[in-house]
């Protein structure tokens, strides 16, 4: 077996790391605190070049990790750098289950959006005839289930995104999932609303929305990348203060050598699932 490509790892100015999606504030404030209190960064963000000469990163994965090293004012950040036009990045779609609002309050919001690209269906197998490759699914959990072919435009489908996604945005409680049945989630929430399917993009159109500065609502996009480097606890001390980029880059890499060397890195090649995280 050939040996494992190593991770990109590299130390990047922080206000040039551009989060692709809203972040969460309620879960960015409790990071900062805990980062401060630990003084890692356990499992750096997943970035990728903007390309666009401006130097900038659009984060791919790990908005909240960045906005908390900007709330603790660190210059620089540690971020796995992942390259944009290769294989070794995968982007699938989240789907949002929603619970805490009535299905007959979600439908009503749901008529405000223009008839022409809103049809509603009794049955799965009806509206299954009628998707698309940008169609937004609502499956309601009294049977009900509605379709929106969202806009061929990459900025127009971006704002129906946002749109659905605040039908229930703060009104109602949600979470990410890749379930495609709304039955599935009936048991475990009593007050169960709708699931939502959003529609595969492409992590091109991600980038033109960071290079616009129209992120996309959180928890939609799911960004993985092989290798990942993970447990990489790194201090935030050399992240801190006012040394140069470039000595701050000089040291990770010496410090990466020394984890080799050490032998305390270890790749999985096997699909691996971890405990107690």
């Amino acid at each position: 077996m050939s040996s494992p490509t190593l991770p990109q790892l590299h130390i990047l100015p922080t206000d040039s790391l551009i989060p692709h999606e809203n972040h969460d504030e309620s879960r960015a404030i409790p990071l900062a605190a805990r980062l401060k209190e630990q003084g890692t960064l356990r499992n750096p963000p997943i970035v990728a070049s903007l390309g666009d000469g401006s130097g900038r990163y659009a984060v791919l994965d790990g908005a909240n990790r960045v906005t908390a090293a900007k709330m603790l004012h660190l210059p620089h950040f540690l971020a796995q750098v992942a390259t944009s036009d290769s294989t070794e990045v995968t982007l699938r779609a989240w789907n949002h289950v929603v619970w805490g609002m009535s299905p007959d309050e979600f439908a009503e919001k749901l008529s405000r959006f223009p008839q022409e690209i809103l049809r509603e269906f009794s049955s799965k197998e009806e509206a299954q005839a009628k998707h698309t490759s940008r169609t937004i699914e609502i499956q309601l959990a009294d049977g009900r289930i509605f379709l929106l072919d969202s806009s061929q435009n990459p900025a127009e489908r971006l704002q129906q995104l946002h749109a659905v996604v605040n039908v229930y945005k703060g009104v109602a409680s949600l979470d990410r999932t890749n379930l495609r049945e709304v039955e599935a989630f009936r048991e475990a929430h009593a007050s169960l609303t709708a699931l939502v399917l959003f529609p595969q993009s492409t992590l091109e159109e991600v980038l033109q929305a960071v290079r616009a500065a129209t992120p996309f609502p959180a928890g939609i996009t799911r960004f993985t990348v092989s290798p990942r480097a993970l447990h990489v606890n790194y201090p935030l001390e050399a992240l801190a203060g006012d040394r140069p980029l470039k000595e701050k880059e000089a040291t990770l890499q010496k410090w990466l050598q020394s984890q080799i060397r050490d032998k305390r890195m270890r790749y999985y090649e096997e699909s691996t699932w971890i405990f107690n995280e």
